[in-house]
């Protein structure tokens, strides 16, 4: 294999903001020099108590004993007190049972983190540049194919995983590897001879060619020696590049692939590269050609090509890589693929597989075959697969297969429903008349109300789908999913829009020249550590590969914004406050903009 060549540093560097650990560092930094232990060893003692009557943060007296080697718990506990009598940053330190409470100066806490996301807007919670390149392998549908469901979560969750490595600092390579080659295709074009239409084809070739697919497999079922035949026969032209079948084979690639791009669009998806399996044949017999110079790989008595992976692992059992009739399989494209890819993109730290958990044996055998393939000298990615469960129920009310346009479509109509009910009493007229801002561009009329419906329906699709742990299987249920009473996209929406209006409303410039002392209830402080907490929870998700970090603190968030809008008000009270107040909603505001575009929503100013 060659050898690949690392990417040279980026000079931009970008230090992440961090009021929690900051204040932790506070904390450490001073005991260190008291207590004279290492300050790694403190900072990893230092927890968040479960009760806010317990502080902001918290030590447990036993562990830190036992980094000084002094069982004298009153001495060092008084000790620690006595120390932090007159900081700034720590207001108060209490022994309490097993452990000691920090409280920490509520103004100071405020105003370090307002300044912090008032300092790093959209980029508030990113993390300095890694110096690292990722490729991510999601979506993959099959030409010719409905848009299942796994590939639904495959689009979402591969999105996410691409925003939250570029949120930590790697450069980040989206591709979507299409089933774009092998038997269907033969098939497919025997259907497409008999029952195609090349203005259907134009018009929705994802469609058109999946309903010549379903005819053409009921027509196997009385004439399947012929249609097999016949199936065969044209793969045999795919496979020694007939000009005449190529070309057609590239239509359809082509027209499936603008049609996908359609509807990734609409989810704000967009992918740097498109490849398939279809790319991968001249890599095949490179793939041979090395198993056989390592010794992997043994003939079986049917001719076919069979690696015995149970001598490394008795759970992988023997992959076969090439049948019989010399034909490769998914399997042998996939070793080929990540040999392409490490050619193409010079330099990969990681290729990440967003592929549903049914297969991965598959992966684990994919794996184990590279390792052993590749030369220990050379460099070669960290190959991770990213695995999620099933999603049941997934079909559109009409009961009809679903294509991903089906998806956005009845989402779509259902809040347009609801939208629609509303504008009959009164609502959205400001909205018809003045119009939103999308991009560069303002919309006005029913093309507003369109945008929102549909922006609104994507919100909801995406959250219900990363509201739960990735691994866990889950019922698609459309009626749940609109619900705007419930934890939804369209809450996340209402709420950030709520904000936005009251900052039209209100003639006060945003600015960090203000009295924080003025933000003294505790409803002002727990908004504030809320949104101080959001650099750790990106971080946490960056580690598990896990949007339901991100989802479930944007709901929490939402909800604590809505009960402070409710208690602290804006309008009509002393101005010097009102500007506090209105950072601090704009701080809030900022953040769960922030939160809502790494896990896919396009934040909505108006609605």
């Amino acid at each position: 294999m060659a050898k690949s060549k690392k990417k040279t540093s980026n000079p931009e560097l970008h230090k992440v903001s961090n009021t929690k650990l900051k204040f932790k560092n506070v904390i450490a930094t001073k005991l260190t020099k008291l207590l004279r232990v290492h300050k790694q060893d403190l900072l990893e003692l230092i927890q968040i108590p479960k009760s806010h009557e317990h502080g902001q943060f918290t030590l447990p007296i036993p562990r830190l004993l036992k980094l000084t080697n002094d069982q004298d718990q009153d001495r060092v506990c008084k000790d620690i007190i006595f120390s932090f009598g007159q900081d700034t940053h720590i207001k108060q330190v209490t022994a309490q049972g097993h452990f000691l409470n920090f409280s920490v100066n509520q103004t100071e806490y405020i105003k370090e983190t307002l300044q912090n996301v008032y300092e790093e807007r959209e980029r508030y919670g990113q993390t300095e540049r890694a110096d690292k390149t990722v490729l991510i392998d999601f979506s993959s549908p099959n030409i010719a194919k409905p848009f299942h469901a796994g590939h639904l979560r495959s689009t979402i969750l591969g999105a996410f995983i691409k925003r939250i490595y570029e949120a930590n600092g790697y450069t980040c390579i989206g591709l979507n590897y299409l089933g774009d080659w092998g038997k269907q295709y033969g098939l497919l074009a025997v259907g497409y001879k008999k029952y195609g239409n090349p203005e259907e084809l134009k018009k929705d070739p994802i469609k058109h060619l999946y309903d010549i697919y379903v005819k053409i497999n009921q027509e196997m079922k009385e004439e399947s020696e012929k249609i097999e035949q016949e199936a065969a026969a044209y793969f045999k032209k795919m496979e020694d590049k007939d000009p005449e079948v190529i070309q057609q084979w590239k239509e359809f690639r082509d027209q499936s692939i603008q049609s996908y791009e359609k509807a990734y669009k609409r989810l704000g998806i967009k992918f740097d590269h498109f490849s398939g399996e279809s790319e991968t044949e001249k890599y095949i017999p490179q793939v041979y050609e090395a198993l056989k110079q390592k010794g992997l790989c043994d003939e079986s008595e049917d001719g076919s090509m069979v690696i015995n992976l149970s001598m490394y692992d008795p759970s992988l059992g023997k992959a076969v890589i090439r049948k019989a009739n010399g034909a490769s399989l998914y399997l042998t494209r996939d070793i080929a693929s990540v040999i392409m890819r490490c050619e193409k993109f010079k330099g990969l730290d990681k290729i990440i597989y967003v592929v549903g958990i049914e297969q991965e044996h598959h992966f684990k055998q994919l794996f184990k075959i590279i390792e052993l393939l590749w030369d220990k000298h050379d460099h070669c990615p960290e190959l991770i697969h990213v695995p999620f469960g099933r999603i049941t129920g997934m079909s559109t009310r009409k009961g009809t297969s679903v294509f991903l346009s089906d998806i956005l479509d009845t989402s779509k109509e259902s809040m347009l429903k609801t939208i629609k009910e509303d504008m009959r009493h009164g609502k959205y007229m400001d909205i018809l008349n003045e119009g939103i801002s999308v991009g560069n561009h303002i919309i006005k009329g029913e093309e507003a109300v369109g945008y929102i419906a549909d922006t609104l329906g994507i919100s909801d699709v995406i959250t219900q789908d990363m509201a739960a742990k990735r691994m866990r299987n889950y019922n698609f249920v459309w009626d749940r999913m609109m619900d705007a009473k419930g934890d939804t996209g369209v809450f996340l929406q209402y709420t950030y829009a709520r904000i936005c209006g009251i900052e039209r409303k209100m003639d006060i410039n945003i600015s960090i020249d203000c009295d924080f002392s003025l933000l003294a209830e505790t409803e002002a402080f727990e908004l504030t550590r809320t949104i101080s907490l959001y650099p750790d929870k990106v971080r946490a998700a960056f580690k598990t590969l896990e949007p339901c970090t991100i989802v479930l603190y944007l709901f929490k968030l939402a909800h604590m914004i809505s009960q402070v809008n409710y208690n602290l008000r804006i309008k009509d009270v002393d101005p010097k406050l009102a500007q506090a107040r209105l950072l601090l909603f704009w701080a809030a505001k900022t953040t769960l903009a922030n939160g809502m575009r790494l896990v896919g929503l396009k934040p909505l100013e108006r609605m």
